[in-house]
């Protein structure tokens, strides 16, 4: 499982979907969300959402035409993201509703 940094440290959260047998790019469609001024009951529900996928993270996404999510969490003060990788067909719902529609 990958460890994840205190939610209040975290300013952005970016998804995008990869993989597949024709690896497009523009049906990547990456969303971030910035929560700097993320409302305080959404924000719960993204950080549920992401606690939640990150127990699904695998080391290996991607192989064939396995599609999946990348999630990179960008942390006040921090140069590198934190960033795992969740196969689609294992991902919890929130994930992917935050993906397609921006919102958990």
């Amino acid at each position: 499982m990958t460890t994840l940094p205190p939610w209040e440290t975290v300013v952005a959260v970016l998804v995008k979907r990869q993989g597949g047998v024709a690896g497009v790019p523009a049906l990547a469609r990456p969303r971030t969300i910035s929560l700097r001024h993320f409302p305080q009951d959404e924000r719960g529900r993204l950080c549920a959402a992401i606690t939640q996928a990150a127990a699904m993270a695998a080391e290996e996404c991607g192989s064939g035409d396995q599609r999946y999510f990348t999630i990179e969490i960008l942390q006040d003060g921090e140069v590198e993201p934190l960033r795992f990788s969740v196969p689609e067909a294992a991902a919890p719902e929130p994930l992917v509703s935050l993906w397609r529609d921006g919102r958990t």
